[in-house]
Formats: C-alpha cells, structure tokens, sequence
C-alpha cells in the first residue's frame, strides 16, 4: 500500500542546515549483547516503537505516554517502556511512581495503569542505579563518557536489560519506547534493537529544535533503524473561543527534516496537570488534542502494515 503525508521540502542532509557540511558527532559503542538480551525480552512484542528527540524540553515523555493511551483507546495492547534515564518521568505521568513489580511463578509481572497499560521505568526497579548515571544541566547527559570509554548510555542500555529481563512481555501490540533525548544515546539505543525498532521523532516549532532533530535522524539511519516519521508537537495552540488553531511559537521552523510527518500536536494548558496527577484514558480524551494524536497513531498503525511505504510530497 501507499501512504502520503505532507512534509516540509527541502533537501536531504544530515548535515548543518546553516552551512551545509556534516554535523560533528561522535558514534560511542553500542553494548551489542545487552541489546540483544533486549530484544529477546521483547519476543512477544508486536511492534517496537522507540519515541526520541534531538533535545530535551519538547514533550517526548507527555508524547510517548498519549501515544500509548491512543493505541489503548483503538483496542491495542500496549505497554511503556522508560528508557530515559535523565527524566525518569512515564511511571509519575502514568501515575504509577509508587508500583512496584509484582512477583511471578517464574518472572515478574509489569505494573499496569487502570486502563491496562504495562509500564516499566527505571523508577521501578533500577532507579538507583540509573541515577548514578546523571549529570546536571545537560539536555544529553546520556552521551557523557565513562573513564573506560563507554558511553552512560550504553551502560544505561546494559542496566535496562537487567531491569527488564524478569517482566512478562507477551502479547503486546505496541511497546512503545522513551528514549533519552540527544543524538548519541538515540544511536546507541537503535543500534542495540537494528531493524526491529521503529522510531517516532518528536519536535517543535523552531529552527533549533529541527537542526538538532536533524543529527538524531543522522544517528537513526547510521544505525540501520527505521524512521517511520516525526511529530510536531506544540504546534500552536486551541483558542477556546474561535475553535482554530493559533501560533504559540513566533515563527516555525523552516528546516527541511525530509522525512514524513505524521501529525501535529497542538499546545494543551490542561496536560500537566493531568500528568501530575497521573493520566488516565478517561481524563485524557477530554482534552482537544485526542484527535491529534488518533491521527498519529492511525499513521503509524498504516505505516507499519506489511507492503506500506511513505511518501514524501511537499508543502
């Protein structure tokens, strides 16, 4: 089949949008085996798709758990993964930062929301140890070095492994994945999955956010993962009275990422809120931006169907 979406024209390049010669980056090395160990785990999953971001602070975390629940409102089963350890933030937002995993004849069963939802984070059983990982004041503290050498994502990676190697994971439409924000821990982390993780890049609208998202979709690609599109999220704002959909950023961002769009997500006052409270099904489709993210889902649902390929028309 063949799916269309609108996407900004422009050139294909991982390079500086600004000077047009290759972004700088420097590629750790993947833990190939804990990666591995990982995909095992995940066996039963259907669908693997990891949630990432050039930079921190544009709402991957509040992305990744709507996208959850807009599979769960179609019927999906779905489970979230928290892989991030700089935010530690899906368990709270799925108002689960108190469960612990429950114990099982032969494994540990993944706490669930009460709208059915497995959600692992690191809060849940290796949160000290992901904390020893931290550093402050960096939007991408899982590209910082270990004196070996190693990056703290792959070793973020390793410890992942360890934390879910127990958890029950059959049965699973959607595994949905929240992967630390920056360029190098995405590679690190499609490296590990390859060809099985499919990956959502998240957005807004500014010429920073698009440079940066740029040199993530660099990473993606070296890593041999496939990109099935990004988000735009904080697209602007509901007036409550005028029903339309108003600038929130001065202007958007006019870098050509050269991959699909699968949906725009507009700026929603009531989210945190909610989030701090813990988001349920029902408290999320009484917010406007439901559609939105239906949308998304719906694309990616077409995308990943076998023969689907996307095409890229300009606007």
């Amino acid at each position: 089949m063949k799916i269309v979406f609108q996407s900004r024209g422009g050139k294909l390049t991982a390079g500086n949008p600004g000077h047009g010669g290759p972004v700088p980056f420097a590629y750790g090395t993947a833990d190939r085996s804990a990666g591995r160990a990982l995909l095992e785990h995940f066996s039963g999953v259907r669908h693997i798709v990891a949630v990432a971001s050039g930079k921190g602070g544009v709402g991957k975390s509040t992305v990744t758990m709507q996208l959850a629940l807009s599979f769960c409102a179609a019927g999906k089963k779905v489970a979230v993964l928290d892989a991030d350890p700089n935010g530690l933030s899906i368990a709270r937002i799925a108002g689960l930062h108190e469960a612990g995993y429950s114990p099982a004849k032969a494994a540990v069963l993944v706490p669930r929301t009460e709208d059915g939802i497995g959600v692992v984070s690191l809060c849940g059983r290796a949160r000290a140890t992901f904390h020893q990982h931290r550093a402050p004041h960096r939007s991408d503290q899982s590209s910082e070095v270990h004196s070996d050498g190693s990056s703290k994502a792959a070793s973020a990676i390793a410890e992942l492994a360890n934390a879910v190697g127990g958890a029950i994971w059959n049965d699973v439409d959607y595994l949905i994945v929240d992967l630390p924000p920056g360029p190098e821990p995405t590679y690190e982390f499609a490296s590990c999955f390859g060809p099985r993780l499919n990956v959502v890049l998240v957005t807004i609208p500014s010429d920073v956010s698009g440079e940066v998202v740029l040199r993530s979709i660099a990473a993606v690609e070296r890593a041999k993962a496939r990109i099935l599109g990004y988000v735009e999220n904080m697209k602007g704002y509901l007036c409550p009275e005028s029903g339309e959909i108003r600038p929130l950023f001065p202007t958007g961002h006019s870098v050509a990422l050269r991959i699909a769009q699968l949906g725009e997500v507009p700026f929603e006052p009531m989210l945190a809120k909610l989030c701090d409270h813990g988001l349920t099904l029902e408290s999320w489709t009484m917010l406007d931006c439901t559609s939105y993210l239906k949308e998304i889902t719906d694309n990616i649902e077409r995308v990943l169907e076998p023969g689907a390929r996307i095409d890229i028309t300009h606007n």
